[in-house]
Protein backbone atom coordinates (compact mmCIF):
# COMPACT_ATOMS: atom_id res chain seq x y z
CA UNK A 1 0.00 0.00 0.00
CA UNK A 2 1.85 3.07 -1.27
CA UNK A 3 -0.45 5.49 -3.07
CA UNK A 4 -3.08 7.65 -1.29
CA UNK A 5 -6.68 8.11 -2.44
CA UNK A 6 -6.94 10.34 -5.52
CA UNK A 7 -6.31 10.54 -9.24
CA UNK A 8 -3.19 9.21 -10.93
CA UNK A 9 -1.83 8.81 -14.46
CA UNK A 10 0.40 6.10 -15.85
CA UNK A 11 2.66 6.80 -18.85
CA UNK A 12 5.67 4.91 -20.19
CA UNK A 13 8.48 7.46 -20.46
CA UNK A 14 11.41 5.26 -21.46
CA UNK A 15 11.35 2.04 -23.45
CA UNK A 16 13.64 -0.86 -22.50
CA UNK A 17 16.80 -1.55 -24.52
CA UNK A 18 15.93 -2.75 -28.01
CA UNK A 19 12.35 -1.45 -27.98
CA UNK A 20 10.48 1.64 -29.17
CA UNK A 21 7.89 3.82 -27.44
CA UNK A 22 6.08 4.00 -30.78
CA UNK A 23 3.00 1.82 -30.65
CA UNK A 24 3.26 1.21 -26.90
CA UNK A 25 0.01 0.44 -25.11
CA UNK A 26 -1.21 -0.76 -21.71
CA UNK A 27 -3.65 -3.59 -21.26
CA UNK A 28 -5.60 -4.45 -18.13
CA UNK A 29 -5.48 -7.99 -16.86
CA UNK A 30 -8.33 -9.92 -18.48
CA UNK A 31 -9.22 -7.11 -20.92
CA UNK A 32 -8.65 -6.88 -24.67
CA UNK A 33 -8.72 -3.06 -24.71
CA UNK A 34 -5.44 -1.41 -25.73
CA UNK A 35 -4.86 1.80 -23.79
CA UNK A 36 -2.48 4.07 -25.71
CA UNK A 37 -0.71 7.18 -24.46
CA UNK A 38 -1.51 8.24 -20.90
CA UNK A 39 -3.77 6.13 -18.71
CA UNK A 40 -5.92 8.00 -16.20
CA UNK A 41 -7.30 6.17 -13.18
CA UNK A 42 -8.52 6.75 -9.61
CA UNK A 43 -8.02 5.21 -6.22
CA UNK A 44 -11.26 5.67 -4.33
CA UNK A 45 -12.91 4.53 -1.09
CA UNK A 46 -15.31 1.63 -1.07
CA UNK A 47 -16.38 1.26 2.54
CA UNK A 48 -13.24 0.40 4.43
CA UNK A 49 -11.36 -0.59 1.25
CA UNK A 50 -9.39 1.47 -1.28
CA UNK A 51 -10.04 0.29 -4.86
CA UNK A 52 -8.29 1.05 -8.17
CA UNK A 53 -10.78 1.68 -10.96
CA UNK A 54 -10.36 -0.61 -13.94
CA UNK A 55 -7.95 -3.27 -12.71
CA UNK A 56 -5.21 -3.91 -10.22
CA UNK A 57 -2.83 -5.30 -12.82
CA UNK A 58 -1.66 -3.89 -16.16
CA UNK A 59 0.89 -5.02 -18.72
CA UNK A 60 2.76 -2.72 -21.10
CA UNK A 61 3.58 -3.72 -24.68
CA UNK A 62 6.30 -2.04 -26.77
CA UNK A 63 7.32 -2.49 -30.37
CA UNK A 64 10.76 -4.10 -30.78
CA UNK A 65 13.39 -2.35 -32.92
CA UNK A 66 13.70 -4.06 -36.29
CA UNK A 67 16.19 -3.71 -39.14
CA UNK A 68 17.74 -5.57 -42.07
CA UNK A 69 21.02 -6.41 -43.76
CA UNK A 70 22.57 -6.15 -47.24
CA UNK A 71 25.64 -8.05 -48.45
CA UNK A 72 27.78 -7.91 -51.62
CA UNK A 73 29.56 -10.79 -53.39
CA UNK A 74 32.94 -10.14 -55.00
CA UNK A 75 35.57 -12.02 -57.01
CA UNK A 76 38.51 -12.93 -54.75
CA UNK A 77 41.12 -12.29 -57.44
CA UNK A 78 39.84 -9.07 -59.02
CA UNK A 79 38.02 -7.73 -55.92
CA UNK A 80 35.33 -6.66 -58.41
CA UNK A 81 31.55 -7.08 -58.21
CA UNK A 82 31.60 -8.61 -61.71
CA UNK A 83 32.34 -12.29 -62.26
CA UNK A 84 35.14 -13.58 -64.50
CA UNK A 85 34.51 -15.50 -67.71
CA UNK A 86 31.18 -17.30 -67.83
CA UNK A 87 30.89 -17.50 -64.03
CA UNK A 88 28.26 -15.51 -62.15
CA UNK A 89 27.83 -13.95 -58.73
CA UNK A 90 24.07 -14.45 -58.91
CA UNK A 91 22.22 -17.11 -56.88
CA UNK A 92 24.69 -17.15 -54.00
CA UNK A 93 22.81 -18.27 -50.90
CA UNK A 94 23.36 -16.93 -47.38
CA UNK A 95 21.99 -18.07 -44.03
CA UNK A 96 21.19 -15.44 -41.40
CA UNK A 97 21.80 -17.05 -38.00
CA UNK A 98 20.62 -15.70 -34.63
CA UNK A 99 23.34 -15.19 -32.01
CA UNK A 100 20.87 -14.05 -29.36
CA UNK A 101 20.30 -15.88 -26.07
CA UNK A 102 16.57 -15.10 -26.21
CA UNK A 103 14.29 -16.24 -29.09
CA UNK A 104 13.61 -13.82 -31.98
CA UNK A 105 10.38 -13.54 -33.97
CA UNK A 106 11.02 -13.49 -37.73
CA UNK A 107 8.14 -13.63 -40.21
CA UNK A 108 5.79 -14.97 -37.55
CA UNK A 109 8.06 -17.75 -36.26
CA UNK A 110 10.28 -17.89 -33.16
CA UNK A 111 13.91 -18.92 -33.59
CA UNK A 112 16.41 -19.87 -30.89
CA UNK A 113 20.13 -19.13 -30.67
CA UNK A 114 22.26 -20.58 -33.52
CA UNK A 115 19.19 -21.26 -35.69
CA UNK A 116 18.86 -19.95 -39.24
CA UNK A 117 16.13 -17.30 -39.22
CA UNK A 118 16.23 -16.47 -42.95
CA UNK A 119 17.88 -17.51 -46.23
CA UNK A 120 18.67 -14.80 -48.80
CA UNK A 121 20.00 -15.01 -52.37
CA UNK A 122 22.06 -12.63 -54.51
CA UNK A 123 20.67 -11.02 -57.66
CA UNK A 124 22.44 -10.24 -60.93
CA UNK A 125 24.37 -7.46 -59.19
CA UNK A 126 25.76 -9.88 -56.59
CA UNK A 127 23.77 -8.21 -53.80
CA UNK A 128 21.52 -10.02 -51.34
CA UNK A 129 19.27 -8.01 -49.03
CA UNK A 130 16.44 -8.37 -46.55
CA UNK A 131 13.59 -5.97 -45.89
CA UNK A 132 14.25 -3.10 -43.47
CA UNK A 133 12.05 -4.61 -40.75
CA UNK A 134 12.89 -8.32 -40.86
CA UNK A 135 15.28 -8.79 -37.93
CA UNK A 136 14.56 -7.87 -34.30
CA UNK A 137 17.10 -5.94 -32.23
CA UNK A 138 20.12 -8.17 -31.56
CA UNK A 139 23.16 -9.96 -32.99
CA UNK A 140 23.31 -12.13 -36.09
CA UNK A 141 25.73 -13.96 -38.39
CA UNK A 142 25.81 -14.14 -42.20
CA UNK A 143 27.12 -17.45 -43.51
CA UNK A 144 27.41 -18.48 -47.16
CA UNK A 145 25.62 -21.78 -47.71
CA UNK A 146 25.90 -22.07 -51.50
CA UNK A 147 28.57 -20.62 -53.81
CA UNK A 148 27.55 -19.12 -57.18
CA UNK A 149 28.14 -20.99 -60.43
CA UNK A 150 31.80 -21.05 -61.42
CA UNK A 151 33.09 -20.26 -57.92
CA UNK A 152 34.41 -22.17 -54.93
CA UNK A 153 33.46 -21.59 -51.32
CA UNK A 154 37.20 -21.00 -50.70
CA UNK A 155 37.74 -17.44 -49.49
CA UNK A 156 34.16 -16.98 -48.26
CA UNK A 157 33.97 -15.82 -44.64
CA UNK A 158 31.23 -15.44 -42.05
CA UNK A 159 30.26 -11.92 -40.98
CA UNK A 160 28.72 -10.95 -37.63
CA UNK A 161 26.51 -7.87 -37.45
CA UNK A 162 24.05 -6.21 -35.08
CA UNK A 163 20.61 -4.64 -35.49
CA UNK A 164 20.47 -1.52 -33.30
CA UNK A 165 18.39 1.05 -35.24
CA UNK A 166 14.77 0.78 -36.30
CA UNK A 167 14.08 0.62 -40.03
CA UNK A 168 17.79 0.65 -40.95
CA UNK A 169 19.52 -1.85 -43.24
CA UNK A 170 23.05 -2.74 -42.14
CA UNK A 171 25.14 -2.14 -45.28
CA UNK A 172 27.91 -4.72 -45.80
CA UNK A 173 28.56 -3.96 -49.47
CA UNK A 174 31.90 -2.13 -49.15
CA UNK A 175 35.16 -3.96 -49.94
CA UNK A 176 36.06 -4.58 -46.31
CA UNK A 177 32.76 -6.34 -45.54
CA UNK A 178 31.90 -8.06 -48.84
CA UNK A 179 32.14 -11.84 -49.14
CA UNK A 180 34.77 -13.02 -51.64
CA UNK A 181 34.95 -16.29 -53.58
CA UNK A 182 37.74 -17.96 -55.52
CA UNK A 183 36.85 -18.63 -59.15
CA UNK A 184 37.29 -22.17 -60.43
CA UNK A 185 40.39 -22.57 -62.60
CA UNK A 186 41.63 -25.35 -64.88
CA UNK A 187 44.05 -26.03 -67.74
CA UNK A 188 44.15 -27.47 -71.23
CA UNK A 189 46.92 -29.63 -72.67
CA UNK A 190 47.43 -31.63 -75.85
CA UNK A 191 49.82 -33.21 -78.39
CA UNK A 192 50.25 -32.24 -82.04
CA UNK A 193 50.95 -35.16 -84.38
CA UNK A 194 51.22 -35.56 -88.13
CA UNK A 195 48.37 -37.24 -90.02
CA UNK A 196 49.17 -40.82 -90.92
CA UNK A 197 52.71 -40.81 -89.47
CA UNK A 198 51.74 -39.88 -85.90
CA UNK A 199 55.02 -38.00 -85.77
CA UNK A 200 55.03 -35.35 -83.05
CA UNK A 201 55.28 -31.85 -84.45
CA UNK A 202 57.20 -29.09 -82.67
CA UNK A 203 56.71 -25.33 -82.90
CA UNK A 204 53.01 -25.41 -83.83
CA UNK A 205 51.10 -22.40 -82.42
CA UNK A 206 47.56 -22.65 -81.05
CA UNK A 207 45.39 -19.66 -80.21
CA UNK A 208 43.22 -19.99 -77.09
CA UNK A 209 40.38 -17.45 -77.06
CA UNK A 210 37.85 -16.63 -74.38
CA UNK A 211 34.35 -16.72 -75.87
CA UNK A 212 33.17 -14.49 -73.04
CA UNK A 213 35.70 -11.66 -73.17
CA UNK A 214 37.43 -12.16 -76.54
CA UNK A 215 40.87 -12.24 -74.86
CA UNK A 216 43.29 -14.63 -76.60
CA UNK A 217 46.77 -16.11 -76.05
CA UNK A 218 49.16 -18.19 -78.13
CA UNK A 219 50.58 -21.50 -76.90
CA UNK A 220 53.29 -23.32 -78.92
CA UNK A 221 54.11 -27.05 -78.94
CA UNK A 222 57.52 -28.06 -77.59
CA UNK A 223 60.01 -30.49 -79.18
CA UNK A 224 57.77 -33.39 -78.18
CA UNK A 225 54.75 -31.80 -79.85
CA UNK A 226 53.17 -31.15 -76.46
CA UNK A 227 51.54 -28.00 -75.09
CA UNK A 228 49.91 -27.09 -71.75
CA UNK A 229 48.58 -23.98 -70.06
CA UNK A 230 49.52 -25.22 -66.56
CA UNK A 231 51.94 -22.92 -64.75
CA UNK A 232 53.73 -25.99 -63.38
CA UNK A 233 54.29 -27.56 -66.81
CA UNK A 234 57.90 -27.89 -68.00
CA UNK A 235 58.32 -28.29 -71.75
Amino acid sequence: NVLPLGTLTVTETKAPNGYLLDGAYMQADGSSEQIKGTYLTQISEDGELAILSGSNQYSVSDKVIRGGVKIQKRDLETKDTKAQGSATLQYTEFNIISLNDSPVLVEGKLYNKNETVKKIQTGVDGIASTSADLLPYGNYRLEESKAPEGYLTDGAKTIDFSITEDGKIVDLTDKSHSVYNQIKRGDIEGVKIGAGTHKRLAGVPFRITSKTTGESHIVVTDNNGQFSTASSWAS
